[in-house]
């Protein structure tokens, strides 16, 4: 078959290269692409099968079975720090961009990634349980748009490293790449040290985490109070590293005697599933017995402890140190707050990944802990990918699909001068037309996502599809400088409320009404339409020269030309925020009388 050997040759590429490449396979059937699947998924081979669970997928994962590991999209975090050689993912009757972000990083060097989707044509007419979540009591399923799946179908047409072949034509995209050189594995150079046991060093599969582990040796033995900010891109073993580096700390304390106590916090627990792995497989590799708890490892008894809590709990309590993961996912005045509290602490995040607005969080924290002199700072950003080239093209290709890179435009002399003459725009997002103004699309999703500290690819796709989310922005000269999210909300029937007081339930999409409904028990304002201001960002080399002001305005002109009732929002409470909204006119009408478990807001 001419597909098998087109697929003999990208397997090829993939080993010489050491990256991956991606397989799309058109096709509603099973038995279609069975035959050619089985071939390229060797039974010594560590291969994972991600379906729906529905029909097709139970169906799949049968006849794949001892073959492959199959997972349905609700259970990937489990594979959050595990390494396949391919892995098949079936989009037929489910599509979730975050699901996509967090699959494609498990892949190994040399590896293949299948994507199984319906025939192009007629993909753009199903609707799946993604899109059902973008819909709310006035918007219903019909009006979900389909441009993210425009733009993804786009992209894989045009991106490097990919094969598409559709059982109705035949082989749509045959991968085309220039001349690959066969990647030779370096040699790792170990370093000589009191507190990192060569045992230790040898579970580093890169060099960069083997220079992590010797920054973060010089951070631990300096006397002042500090603290040590690790940055990498998806998939650098930042999280591995870390946890390799707390075993070699537990064996120094484990020797001396002395009580050692070690505070690991992050968003959730999940993830820091692989720190905790690589502790464990550290602290057995120096022979040093643990006791396993509830999200807690216990050493010589008790005398020396290391323990998740959740963001807000670890501040509760005392730790020598305190490592902080996913950091961009927690907001920075709480960050600031762990460090007021501890002597030393780590600070990891992403950059760029599936997750979040890392490089808004390094930038900001940074400055923010220069500024406020909270620390000394010791800082090291990883390169080196754990599974697969430095340039993977199937890594590049997700990054921009995904924008899981895109940063705030550059801002010249003539822009800057542009904004503080007011020299503004606002500008109606035209969402059919954007989807194919990449440079644009990039510079606001690259302000969107600085401005927040928590993001996922799903946004991409809110933003894009959802009837009752829409975008807005602000341009000087051209340039975008303030990205707008905004959402329709109210407008509700009397019997839907009072069956959600009578019955405890929420509508989705519609975060003030309810809040009215819940704690007023207020059936008047529900029914009465109105704009929520999800996001509004401004560029961060343009903070507090007014252009926030001037895009509230803006919205409420539109609102009212709209014949909306209200314009509103919902944020975590901070001072700084609280002076912003209400210095425009904002009245606060509820504050939780509960804190964020994550932000502590």
């Amino acid at each position: 078959m001419r597909i098998e050997n087109s697929i003999k040759l990208l397997l090829r590429e993939a080993k010489l290269s050491n990256q991956r490449r991606l397989i799309v396979f058109c096709t509603l059937k099973n038995e279609d692409f069975l035959p050619v699947l089985k071939n390229f998924l060797g039974r010594n081979q560590k291969n994972l099968v991600v379906h729906d669970g529905d029909e097709l997928g139970k169906d799949l994962e049968t006849k794949l079975k001892g073959k492959c590991e199959a997972l349905t999209f609700a259970e990937t975090t489990k594979v959050l720090g595990k390494t396949y050689d391919n892995l098949v993912i079936d989009l037929r009757n489910y599509f979730s961009p975050n699901s996509l972000g967090r699959l494609f990083g498990i892949v190994r060097g040399g590896g293949l990634i299948f994507l199984l989707v319906p025939y192009f044509k007629e993909w753009g007419r199903v609707k799946n349980r993604f899109h059902e979540i973008l819909t709310t009591l006035n918007f219903p399923l019909e009006q979900v748009r389909n441009n993210f799946l425009k733009r993804f179908i786009e992209k894989l047409l045009k991106g490097e490293g990919i094969l598409i072949y559709d059982f109705k034509k035949g082989l749509i995209k045959e991968s085309k790449q220039s001349v690959v050189k066969k990647i030779r594995k370096r040699k790792l150079k170990s370093f000589k040290s009191v507190l990192i046991p060569n045992k230790i060093q040898s579970l580093c599969v890169t060099q960069d985490q083997l220079n992590v582990l010797k920054h973060l040796e010089r951070f631990w033995k300096d006397p002042q109070k500090s603290t040590f900010i690790l940055k990498a891109n998806r998939g650098r073993g930042k999280s591995a590293a870390l946890g390799l580096f707390l075993a070699a700390l537990i064996k120094n304390f484990e020797e001396t005697g002395k009580k050692f106590s070690i505070g690991v916090t992050a968003p959730e627990f999940e993830n820091v599933a692989t720190l905790f792995q690589f502790l464990k497989l550290g602290l057995k590799k120096v022979g040093i017995k643990f006791k396993v708890e509830e999200n807690s490892l216990l050493i010589s008894k008790g005398r020396i402890t290391i323990e998740y809590k959740k963001p807000v709990r670890v501040v509760e309590r005392y730790y020598d140190l305190v490592v902080v993961d996913e950091a961009a996912g927690i907001p920075i005045p709480f960050l600031y707050r762990i460090i007021k509290n501890f002597y030393k602490t780590i600070f990891s995040s992403t950059i760029h990944g599936y997750e979040g607005a890392g490089r808004g969080f390094s930038l900001k924290f940074l400055k923010g802990i220069r500024e406020l002199k909270l620390a000394k700072i010791f800082e090291f950003e990883m390169e080196e990918p754990i599974r697969y080239d430095k340039a993977d093209l199937i890594e590049k290709w997700l990054f921009d699909t995904l924008l899981l890179d895109a940063e705030p435009p550059p801002i010249n002399l003539e822009i800057l001068k542009g904004v503080k003459r007011m020299e503004l725009e606002y500008e109606k997002i035209k969402r059919d037309e954007w989807i194919w103004k990449e440079d644009e699309l990039k510079d606001f999703f690259g302000i969107y996502i600085f401005a927040h500290y928590r993001n996922r690819p799903n946004d991409l796709a809110l933003l894009l599809d959802a009837p009752h989310h829409f975008p807005r922005c602000i341009k000087c000269k051209g340039v975008v400088v303030n990205a707008i999210h905004l959402s329709w909300e109210g407008g509700l029937k009397e019997e839907i409320l009072k069956k959600c007081l009578e019955e405890g339930i929420k509508p989705r999409g519609h975060v003030i009404p309810f809040l009215f409904l819940k704690h007023y028990r207020e059936l008047e304002f529900p029914k009465l339409k109105g704009w929520r201001i999800v996001r509004i960002a401004t560029h961060p080399e343009l903070i507090n020269l007014g252009i926030g002001g001037y895009a509230l305005e803006k919205i409420e002109e539109e609102a009212k030309a709209n014949e909306m009732d209200w314009v509103g929002v919902s944020f975590g409470a901070t001072p700084e925020l609280l002076n912003f909204w209400t210095k425009n006119g904002y009245i606060p009408f509820h504050i939780s009388l509960e804190r964020n478990t994550i932000s502590g807001e």
